[in-house]
């Protein structure tokens, strides 16, 4: 899936630099990444289910600490199951 450039991400189109793009929606972490960067012409950015930036992240454990109620439990929880 493609973002165009008229749509939410267009600010970023000018500044190629930004590779990658999150957005928190729905309780759903969104993941864009920049592609044809040196092509104005065809510049876009693609919908992707893991970062291309940060591979070794889980996106299903970050999501479930998100939810939690208790940001000291979402963060003991993520950082002690990423360093397994």
């Amino acid at each position: 899936k493609r973002l165009k450039r008229h749509h939410r991400l267009g600010f970023y189109f000018s500044d190629r630099s930004i590779r990658e793009v999150w957005f928190w929606e729905n309780e759903e972490i969104s993941i864009y990444h920049l592609r044809d960067a040196n092509n104005p012409e065809t510049i876009y950015y693609e919908k992707i289910n893991q970062s291309e930036i940060l591979p070794e992240l889980d996106l299903a454990l970050l999501t479930r600490c998100l939810l939690m109620s208790s940001s000291l439990e979402a963060m003991t929880t993520f950082l002690s199951r990423m360093k397994k």
